[in-house]
């Protein structure tokens, strides 16, 4: 099951609970507990959390766990069970210096290096010729992760004609490329948003970055779709529903619907985006690439909207 899969069932699981449940409550069998890549992304269950990580020393999900720990540390002290992922984390995975990126590296190495926490957001504060460089090198290291996604869609747009069986090869290999290059620099990325997200908030890599969908299959434990998200975030609460309708065909469905859940979004906001979505798409019966039908993607605008509806019924006590 590729990464956008699971993606969906995931994020489309929490829609219809309408909540994210503590790790205790998740049973044998359940798509969080098998593939935890979304609950992991999204619960504050962080005690939850540290036992995920007891229980599973290969560190399949420490990427991305390292990713949101840092998402988080930009903005708030970590808990007591956070820092104790932290240290966890630090402890079994070796540091990566990057040459090309040695400031980045060094902020990284601080991060991790400071399992006590605080490390990120005293740096964020540096000196302002520091944080030039960082923004410099946060760029560069964003383009270049576009660069890749433009060079894999432009391989496998040259294999198209090519025999089945070489197709399939060749972008097999364009695939592990693509990952392998994510996996590299998966907390880079991250780390670079964060420090655009802060210091350069209107970088227009940053939604270059949101909107630029990869041309191979997403490995959830990277780290990649929780990054995609907090673009997507990030660009929607500072252009609003505008950013969503402008940029349907570079957003999924899921991601759609899982930014109007949140608290940013109002039931007015909700209506009139299932109403340009379904406007564009329902003259065609679908939305390409989708794992779902536009009548099943209609239950969720649906859902949404009527939770959004209710809770505003109560604003007012």
């Amino acid at each position: 099951m590729d990464g956008l899969v699971i993606e969906s069932i995931s994020l489309l699981t929490l829609l219809e609970v309408g909540d994210i449940p503590h790790y205790q409550q998740l049973k044998p069998g359940d798509i969080l507990l098998d593939f935890p890549g979304v609950w992991l992304a999204l619960t504050e269950d962080w005690k939850g959390i540290y036992q995920h990580v007891l229980a599973t020393p290969e560190g399949w999900y420490d990427e991305l766990l390292l990713s949101r720990l840092l998402l988080k540390e930009s903005t708030q002290s970590l808990c007591v069970n956070a820092l104790a992922i932290k240290h966890l984390l630090a402890s079994r995975n070796p540091l990566h210096n990057h040459d090309t990126y040695p400031e980045l590296s060094q902020l990284w190495a601080a991060f991790c290096v400071n399992v006590n926490g605080g490390s990120l957001s005293q740096m964020l504060a540096s000196t302002p010729a520091f944080q030039e460089k960082l923004v410099t090198e946060a760029e560069a290291l964003l383009d270049f992760l576009l660069i890749t996604h433009s060079t894999l869609r432009e391989r496998q747009e040259g294999f198209e004609s090519k025999h089945l069986d070489d197709y399939r090869a060749a972008t097999e290999v364009a695939r592990d490329d693509g990952s392998a290059i994510f996996s590299t620099y998966s907390n880079h990325f991250m780390q670079a948003s964060v420090l655009l997200m802060h210091l350069k908030p209107n970088s227009s890599v940053l939604k270059d970055v949101a909107l630029s969908w990869p041309p191979y299959l997403l490995y959830p434990n990277a780290g990649e779709l929780l990054l995609i998200r907090t673009l997507l975030s990030h660009c929607y609460q500072k252009e609003g529903i505008n950013f969503l309708v402008n940029n349907f065909e570079h957003i999924i469905p899921e991601h759609l619907l899982f930014l109007l859940e949140k608290p940013d979004s109002n039931a007015i906001e909700c209506i009139a985006v299932k109403q340009a979505f379904f406007d564009k798409y329902q003259p065609q019966g679908y939305y390409p690439g989708a794992n779902n039908s536009l009548e099943n993607y209609a239950k969720y605008f649906d859902l949404v909207i009527n939770r959004k509806s209710k809770r505003a019924g109560y604003d007012h006590l």
